[in-house]
């Protein structure tokens, strides 16, 4: 349950968690190479985190692009709907979640709970219902000819999310990594039929790979 994983990382003393790793084919896989994530509020290293290789990439890539085939063919429905008990998990667990992104970005937890709350919940509820309501074309179609227009999937979508996101900067700069993760990259790619391959800044890594528990469990 992600509520245990959140748990477990609030409680951990600093660099006493066991390292974060990879997830990949819905599976969490170790890194063989490892770097500190550090706490800008302490200055402190508080837990190690993935410094993935060439290996790891190819391996994330490979499995994303051989779950096109299956996922792509899903209605938007349900696609929809799994998103969206995503959303809920993340609604669910949000105050645990505040803390986290605290620690990743040391701002404090009242401006971290506002973010990771409602921003993701807002940009998932407008991208899943988008998929559904799109409709294909036909014209004209009184004619023996006709053209007809249809939108399909368009494969694997890649994910890389710098410390602060340059759109959200303009707008405020107090953008969060679970924030750029699922509102600008993996929601809308997941919604249309995509799959995707996502990396976080090495800076604020934390909340994003506390997100993939959630996406598992969803």
């Amino acid at each position: 349950m992600l509520k245990d994983v959140i748990h477990r990382l609030i409680d951990s003393p600093n660099n006493e968690h066991e390292p974060l790793t990879n997830f990949i084919n819905n599976t969490f896989v170790r890194s063989t190479n490892l770097m500190a994530s550090v706490n800008p509020a302490t200055g402190s290293a508080w837990i190690q985190i993935p410094d993935s290789n060439k290996e790891d990439v190819n391996r994330a890539v490979e499995v994303a692009n051989q779950a096109f085939s299956s996922w792509s063919t899903t209605s938007a429905q349900y696609r929809s709907k799994l998103l969206l008990k995503l959303a809920d998990i993340i609604e669910e667990n949000s105050e645990g979640l505040a803390i986290l992104e605290s620690r990743d970005q040391g701002k404090p937890v009242k401006l971290a709970k506002s973010t990771v709350i409602d921003e993701p919940i807002r940009a998932v509820n407008y991208v899943v219902h988008d998929p559904v309501g799109v409709a294909g074309l036909i014209s004209p179609w009184n004619l023996p000819l006709y053209l007809a227009v249809s939108h399909l999937p368009y494969g694997l979508r890649q994910g890389l999310n710098p410390h602060l996101n340059a759109f959200w900067f303009r707008v405020s700069p107090v953008a969060s990594t679970i924030i750029v993760s699922l509102s600008f990259k993996l929601a809308p790619a997941l919604a249309t039929g995509n799959t995707a391959v996502c990396k976080p800044s090495e800076l604020t890594s934390v909340t994003t790979w506390v997100l993939m528990h959630a996406v598992k469990e969803a």
